[in-house]
């Protein structure tokens, strides 16, 4: 959509709102109005991305190059495949032959697997189960696409360069019920996601701050996909995936088989 409309789509949810509580003899509440134009912005955005085609990707795999950082400096580079399937299981390899890892989690089914090399598996701890779990909640595909019907969930909108101080980015916070809050900043031009904030609980009770952002964005199947994240840490850099490759809904990803416990290599 241009400009214009999206202008129109914002001004129209006020007015909607104004005239569900004007029916109802209420007055409207800055809170509804921050809601209704969170939603909005939301809603835009899924459709510059493909609108049906987005909401209907249930997984995807994908393939290309990890790079993991250390004080702004390049620490580790390596070949990764993903598998996922929305909006619990994962299956992730880094490196490929003996030295290759592959971590499993089915989030549905509770269990998790690391295997390193072609023999050494082990079960995923519960701490590890925890943090795969936050990851999973946290994900932009699961945000927009699973959890803004998810019961408890509230919406706030930001202005223009009032949380970022840039003027091409508004945003919209999502808390949900458990008070976990993720910060979605949308490019005013494209309505894509550009970057996501959160806060991480590791397992002895603290926190850490984290935050990805969404740059290269192409068409893959009639979906607008990134294919490069920046992955922060505390506002460090700390990684970056650079897709190679990705098809959505793949019959890899959809089977069970792909997430399931992995067998040690002859």
């Amino acid at each position: 959509m241009c400009r214009q409309l999206y202008v129109i789509l914002l001004l129209g949810a006020q007015a909607l709102v104004a005239l569900q509580a004007q029916d109802a003899g209420k007055k409207v509440s800055e809170k509804d109005l921050a809601r209704e134009k969170a939603l909005a912005v939301i809603q835009q955005s899924i459709e510059s991305m493909g609108g049906n085609k987005f909401r209907q990707v249930r997984a995807m795999q994908s393939k290309g190059h990890y790079y993991t950082f250390k004080r702004g400096q390049i620490a580790g580079i390596d070949k990764y495949t993903d598998h996922t399937r929305l909006p619990d299981k994962s299956r992730f390899q880094l490196g490929d032959g003996k030295n290759k890892e592959v971590t499993i989690f089915d989030l549905a089914a509770g269990k998790g697997w690391h295997l390193e090399g072609k023999e050494d598996i082990k079960e995923a701890t519960a701490d590890e189960m925890k943090l795969f779990r936050q990851a999973a909640q946290h994900s932009i595909d699961n945000l927009l696409r699973h959890r803004l019907e998810e019961s408890g969930m509230t919406f706030f909108y930001y202005a223009p360069g009032a949380m970022s101080g840039k003027s091409d980015l508004e945003a919209v916070e999502m808390i949900d019920a458990e008070n976990d809050s993720m910060l979605i900043y949308f490019d005013l031009k494209t309505h894509f996601p550009a970057r996501l904030e959160y806060t991480t609980l590791e397992g002895r009770g603290s926190k850490r701050k984290e935050a990805t952002e969404f740059s290269m964005w192409h068409s893959i199947g009639g979906v607008m996909t990134p294919l490069r994240f920046d992955n922060f840490l505390e506002g460090e850099l700390a990684s970056q995936a650079f897709v190679d490759e990705i098809v959505y809904n793949s019959p890899a990803a959809l089977g069970d088989s792909t997430f399931a416990r992995p067998a040690p290599e002859k």
